[in-house]
């Protein structure tokens, strides 16, 4: 299972390259580093050293992407991946919210034994579009951005808890605070 923005695109070899490297890893996860492209189509990516995630390529056991996650040194979008189908049979996104994305990617990756992040840049990420619906501030938005956090950080209270110390996810929610300061 594979998403893709409707603004992004994606290399003729994305599906094909993620889904080698699931099964050259035994993972249920594959990652591949994405390039931002602005509106004006210039590509900020071409160094690999401003290619997110900017982690080293390479298999990650389950505690090692999740505390990846907290650090934030993987996203939580679910663009850039490709994921067993299996790991969806009771995750789903939550409807009518922004920031979708971030619950359900703690899930599956604690469904995961295994996440392999691919080298190449196969995920075009299109930003600073002015019509996009991350480039607006809006109260919903920010109550979608502050729940999704605290969510986040129930479920790992409850179910993570001897993969991260709380007071590491509670850094989650420092980093929302400016989001209350109106």
């Amino acid at each position: 299972v594979s998403f893709v923005d409707s603004d992004d695109s994606v290399s003729p070899v994305f599906i094909e390259n993620l889904v080698n490297a699931i099964n050259s890893a035994s993972a249920s996860i594959a990652i591949c580093r994405y390039s931002a492209i602005f509106a004006s189509g210039s590509m900020d990516g071409v160094a690999a050293s401003s290619v997110f995630p900017f982690i080293n390529a390479g298999l990650y056991y389950r505690h090692e992407a999740i505390k990846l996650l907290v650090d934030e040194k993987l996203s939580v979008n679910v663009c850039n991946k490709l994921f067993r189908r299996e790991l969806w049979s009771d995750v789903r996104f939550p409807e009518g919210h922004f920031y979708e994305d971030a619950e359900p990617e703690f899930k599956l990756v604690d469904k995961a034994e295994r996440v392999v992040l691919v080298d190449d840049a196969l995920y075009n990420y299109r930003q600073q579009r002015t019509d996009s619906i991350t480039s607006s501030v809006s109260l919903d938005k920010i109550n979608d951005c502050i729940s999704a956090h605290f969510k986040i950080s129930e479920f790992i209270r409850n179910n993570l808890s001897d993969i991260i110390p709380e007071s590491l996810y509670l850094k989650k929610h420092q980093r929302i605070l400016p989001f209350l300061i109106i």
